[in-house]
């Protein structure tokens, strides 16, 4: 059972609730077909209360949660709802089973990492859109590595640190070791202890095979220190950057173009493909691999840029002395820890700034200069696959999507959000902003929010949500600011804090979900909104959200005669009345026209290819409220 967590007889058939941790929250059960597992997972600085650990099993992993141990009913400090494990006639759990190679995680970590349980990921995954592709990371190789902080704020030292050393992968086992030889500032979230502690340390060691990871300390003094975790993910895929797959994510291949790496005979240029990949705070990687293979045809990575994800500073990783290795020095390399005596790894006194803990998810988010920009991002997938798209295909495909991040409004006071909606908004006379916001799924919980300055982030914004609490089978809207635990996927925060929302109505129809409300009408030129939908129609991590900024506010009546005036009006008046057979042209015109709108009364644009070309044709779509949501 996981690693020594639990304890006491193990019977075939059975679960195991004892449990050799004091922090044991309870069980994430997962079903992959007939195969269900139970994860135990903790209480800890990342996730303190029992709600916070049921939501990251809820949103990470897809799962259902078990309350357990010292979130067990009746427990001090237990949640007061429970769950029950998803079995098909009640009967008790096995333990997690191994997963097939390829198998990827599910719900957002899916875009970069295999299942925790997963055998390994070979280059040839039948699945995977870059399956053998030459640019895939190989199976099995090692390479130094440098990483330096960059701070948002330049004048923040204490956020600033670099680390050196090596990595080593083997993908087709689920292995990954980092050792880490210099160290400058202060690492956060780095597992093997807090700074302090690290007097008389030599070096360290963190090993990751599947669902464990092992944090080691050698000493100068010749001993070693050894702790471990459970993980809900397994490594990354070496396809990573290249696809679309996984949970809030999106791709984008930018092509080639030269760079300064760091490397052991000092910075050269370097020619690289580039591929940045958005991850589920709307923040991106930059993943460069070199364009040219060595002697054996591999494409070494070559460097990264790492967004910070609200938790910490971006980052800029290197990597340069590329090796591969074979199959017989694999438990030399990823086992070191056979002779040492490993602990189960906790937190205690490494709690906060620079503690070797994981990042506390209430504190303030820390800003990125890797958000997704508004005009500069739409999902390119290519990844040179000989089974895959060509890139010319790619093209073709990224015309029909859109990834602006902040959508801007086609006319006064409309906003598309590019394929997911639509936000609509007016002056009234009271002085008051109306606002509609229509959505194509009806099935998830939705909110809109809105933000104080343009930026795009979730945190700080004042939010409406439209969705169902625990197991109510009838839908609630609550508005309330949203918290910092919500970036991950946590809703308990939100919902202990907001209030039943007022003036704020919301239909469900037709497939569709449309929400209307009033507010106070904003300050400055224009007024910023957030969006977000989910899957599932309890609050958890959002399958898709986006921003719009607004400005040029119409009052409401003019706001919906200019609908009509853009739909029905001939634009008699910018032709010269003078020129001869001006009249019967526009009497054609308008005759047409009225004959094209009723026979076009209820428009079937799924007779297009895609959504962009629906939307081209906007006498029949475009002032629909649906809006080609026929695709």
């Amino acid at each position: 059972m996981m690693g020594g967590m639990a304890q006491g007889v193990l019977a075939k058939g059975t679960r195991c609730f004892a449990s050799s941790y004091d922090n044991l929250a309870g069980h994430c059960y997962t079903v992959e077909g007939a195969t269900a597992q139970a994860m135990p997972m903790l209480t800890s600085p990342m996730m303190s209360t029992c709600d916070q650990v049921a939501d990251a099993c809820k949103t990470w992993s897809r799962g259902n949660f078990v309350f357990a141990g010292k979130c067990a009913e009746g427990a001090t400090g237990s949640a007061t709802a429970h769950n029950h494990a998803p079995t098909a006639n009640g009967a008790p759990t096995a333990a997690p089973r191994p997963q097939p190679a390829c198998k990827i995680a599910p719900g957002p970590m899916g875009a970069a990492h295999q299942h925790a349980q997963a055998r390994g990921y070979p280059s040839n995954c039948d699945d995977a859109p870059a399956k053998n592709s030459k640019y895939q990371l190989p199976s099995r190789w090692k390479a130094s590595h440098h990483s330096i902080s960059l701070p948002f704020d330049d004048n923040r030292e204490d956020t600033y640190y670099t680390t050196t050393g090596t990595v080593y992968y083997d993908f087709s086992k689920n292995y990954k070791r980092a050792d880490t030889f210099e160290t400058t500032g202060n690492v956060p979230f780095g597992f093997n202890g807090p700074a302090d502690d690290w007097t008389g340390r030599k070096s360290s060691t963190m090993l990751h095979r599947g669902d464990k990871m092992f944090f080691i300390n050698y000493m100068k003094d010749g001993t070693a220190t050894c702790t471990y975790l459970d993980m809900i993910v397994g490594n990354i895929r070496p396809d990573w950057y290249m696809d679309n797959r996984g949970a809030a994510t999106s791709v984008q291949f930018l092509g080639n173009q030269h760079i300064y790496p760091m490397n052991s005979s000092g910075a050269r240029p370097t020619l690289v493909k580039q591929w940045r990949k958005k991850d589920f705070a709307d923040m991106y990687f930059v993943m460069s691999v070199a364009n040219e293979p060595d002697k054996d045809g591999v494409h070494w990575p070559i460097q990264m840029n790492v967004p910070g994800e609200g938790f910490g500073p971006d980052g800029l990783q290197s990597y340069w002395n590329h090796e591969q290795f074979g199959e017989e020095e694999v438990d030399a390399i990823f086992f070191v820890d056979r002779d040492l005596d490993c602990k189960p790894h906790s937190y205690g006194e490494m709690e906060g700034e620079g503690g070797g803990g994981p990042p506390d998810m209430g504190e303030k988010e820390i800003p990125s200069k890797l958000n997704v920009d508004e005009a500069g991002w739409f999902e390119l997938e290519y990844t040179a696959s000989p089974q895959g798209p060509s890139l010319a295909r790619a093209m073709f495909a990224a015309q029909g999507k859109s990834g602006a991040k902040d959508a801007k409004p086609t006319r006064p006071g409309f906003v598309d959000l590019s394929g997911q909606g639509s936000l609509q908004v007016c002056k009234q006379s009271s002085g008051k902003v109306h606002v509609t916001a229509n959505f194509p799924s009806a099935s998830g919980w939705g909110a809109v929010g809105i933000r104080p300055s343009e930026r795009c982030r979730m945190v700080p914004a004042t939010a409406h949500v439209t969705h169902k609490l625990g197991g109510d089978s009838d839908w609630s809207v609550h508005t309330g600011d949203l918290s910092n635990d919500m970036r991950s996927g946590s809703s308990a925060g939100f919902v202990a804090n907001a209030k039943v929302a007022q003036g704020v109505e919301v239909v469900r129809a037709d497939g569709g979900l449309v929400m209307s409300f009033t507010t106070d009408a904003p300050t400055g030129d224009e007024i910023h909104f957030s969006f977000a939908l989910g899957k599932s129609a309890e609050m958890s991590y959002h399958s898709s959200r986006g921003c719009a900024s607004v400005g040029n506010i119409p009052t409401c009546s003019a706001s919906s005669d200019q609908v009509a005036v853009a739909r029905k009006e001939a634009p008699a008046a910018e032709i010269a009345p003078a020129c001869p057979g001006v009249a019967a042209v526009q009497k054609s015109i308008s005759d047409l026209a009225e004959k094209m709108s009723a026979a076009h009364a209820k428009p079937k644009c799924g007779q297009f290819k895609s959504a962009a070309q629906c939307k081209r044709w906007s006498l029949f779509c475009g002032w629909r409220k649906k809006k080609c949501q026929a695709l």
